[in-house]
C-alpha cells in the first residue's frame, strides 16, 4: 500500500512538473504570440504609413512632373520669344546704325567721274556729227518733234537747236553743250528714280519716302531708303535703246546726223556712263544713310545762282563771273552740263519745302555766257582729252 502511494506521489510530481512545464511553455507561447501580434500590428501600421507616404510621394511626383512640363513649355515660349526679340534687335540695329560706307567727298568723286564720262561722249558726238537737213512730212510732225526735244533737253536748248539747224555744219560747241545737257538730264533721272518698272510705283515710293523722312529719325528713314533701294535696283538693259531714241529726236530737230559706221562705237561709250549711274545709285541710295544727299541738276531756264552753281563756260578771264549784282546779272541757264550734289539741310513740313546745302556745285550753262561763246561761232575743234567738268 505504501508502495502504491509512493508511486502515485511520484506520478503526481511528474505530472505537476509536466504541467508546470506546459504552463511555462504556454505562457511563453502566449508572450510570443502577444509580441508577434504587437509586431504584426506595428508592421500593419508601418505598412499603412508607408502606403500613405507612397501615395503622397506619387502625388508629389505627379505634381512635379506637371510642373516640369509647365516649366518646359514656358522655357520653349521664352526661347521662341528670345529668338523673336533677337531678330527684332538685329532689325533695330540695321535701322538705327548711322555708319556710312563712304564719305560725301567720295560721293563727289563718283559724280565727277560720271561727268567726265558724259563729257567725253558728248565730245565724241561733236566730232562725229555732220549736217543733214531734216525733211518733215508736215508742220505737225515738226512741232511734235520740237515738243519731244523740249521735254528731253528743255525749251531754251530746243529753240537754240532750231535757230542753228540751217547752218552748213554743226557748231562744235553747241553740239558739245547740248549733248552734255542731254546726258546730265538722262543721268539725273536714272539716279533719282526709285523704280524703273512704272511711274505709278515710282511715284508711290517717292511719296512714301517723303512721309517717312518728315516723320522719322534720319537713322530710320535712311535705313528704310537703303533697304528699299537694295531690293529694287535698276537694270540698264533698255538704256541704250532709250538713249539712242531720244538722241535721234534731238538730231532730227537740229538737222544732225551720225554716220552709220560710227553708231556702234558710240554705243560702246555709253557703257561706262551706265556703269557710273548704277554705282552712284547704290552709293546715294544704300551706302550713305546719315543724311539725304541727292543729285543736283538745275532745270533748263532756272536762274543762275553763283553761290550754288558753277559756270561751265567760265574760261578764267572773268567771262560769266559774278559782278556783285547778284544772280540776276547772269540770267537764266540753258541747262546743266555737269551734275552736282546737295544735302537736305532741314526737312520741310507737308506744306513747306526742304532746305538744301550744296555739296558739289553743278556745272551749268548761263545763256548770256553761251551767247558770247557762239557769236561768232568758233571753228570745229579737236576732241578735248580732259573735261572742264571734272571737279
Amino acid at each position: 500500500m505504501q508502495k502504491l502511494f509512493g508511486q502515485s506521489s511520484d506520478s503526481r510530481d511528474r505530472n505537476k512538473e509536466q504541467y508546470d512545464r506546459l504552463c511555462a511553455e504556454y505562457q511563453r507561447s502566449r508572450d510570443e504570440l502577444r509580441r508577434a501580434q504587437e509586431d504584426n500590428r506595428r508592421l500593419i501600421q508601418n505598412n499603412r504609413e508607408l502606403d500613405a507616404d507612397r501615395n503622397r510621394y506619387k502625388e508629389n511626383a505627379t505634381a512635379i512632373s506637371n510642373e516640369l512640363r509647365n516649366v518646359q513649355r514656358e522655357l520653349e515660349d521664352y526661347r521662341t520669344l528670345s529668338e523673336i526679340r533677337g531678330k527684332e534687335l538685329v532689325g533695330a540695329q540695321v535701322f538705327l546704325t548711322k555708319a556710312d560706307q563712304l564719305s560725301s567727298s567720295e560721293l563727289s568723286q563718283k559724280v565727277n567721274g560720271l561727268n567726265e564720262e558724259t563729257f567725253q561722249a558728248a565730245a565724241w558726238l561733236a566730232d562725229s556729227l555732220h549736217h543733214v537737213q531734216s525733211q518733215w512730212k508736215s508742220e505737225e510732225e515738226r512741232q511734235e518733234a520740237y515738243k519731244v526735244t523740249c521735254m528731253i533737253v528743255g525749251e531754251p536748248a530746243a529753240r537754240l537747236l532750231v535757230a542753228h539747224a540751217s547752218e552748213p555744219e554743226p557748231n562744235f560747241y553747241l553740239v558739245q553743250l547740248v549733248m552734255q545737257i542731254f546726258f546730265a538730264n538722262f543721268c539725273s533721272i536714272k539716279i533719282e528714280r526709285w523704280y524703273e518698272g512704272g511711274s505709278e510705283v515710282n511715284n508711290f515710293l517717292g511719296t512714301l519716302y517723303g512721309e517717312i523722312r518728315r516723320n522719322e529719325e534720319q537713322a530710320v528713314s535712311g535705313r528704310w531708303r537703303a533697304i528699299t533701294h537694295a531690293h529694287i535696283r535698276s537694270s540698264p538693259d533698255e538704256w541704250t535703246r532709250e538713249t539712242t531714241n531720244k538722241l535721234s529726236q534731238i538730231m532730227e530737230i537740229a538737222s544732225w546726223h551720225v554716220p552709220a559706221d560710227k553708231r556702234s562705237s558710240f554705243e560702246q561709250k555709253l557703257k561706262p556712263i551706265f556703269k557710273a549711274i548704277l554705282d552712284i545709285r547704290i552709293a546715294l541710295g544704300e551706302h550713305f544713310t546719315s543724311a539725304d544727299i541727292e543729285i543736283f541738276c538745275p532745270a533748263p531756264g532756272a536762274t543762275f545762282e553763283p553761290q550754288n552753281m558753277e559756270d561751265a563756260l567760265d574760261d578764267g578771264r572773268g567771262k560769266g563771273k559774278d559782278t556783285g549784282t547778284g544772280a540776276g546779272s547772269f540770267g537764266a541757264i540753258l541747262g546743266t552740263a555737269g551734275l552736282g550734289l546737295r544735302e537736305v539741310a532741314s526737312r520741310g513740313t507737308r506744306s513747306g519745302s526742304d532746305e538744301y546745302r550744296t555739296v558739289l556745285a553743278p556745272k551749268v550753262i548761263p545763256q548770256a555766257t553761251l551767247n558770247e561763246v557762239l557769236q561768232p561761232a568758233p571753228p570745229k575743234a579737236k576732241k578735248s582729252k580732259s573735261s572742264p567738268n571734272a571737279g
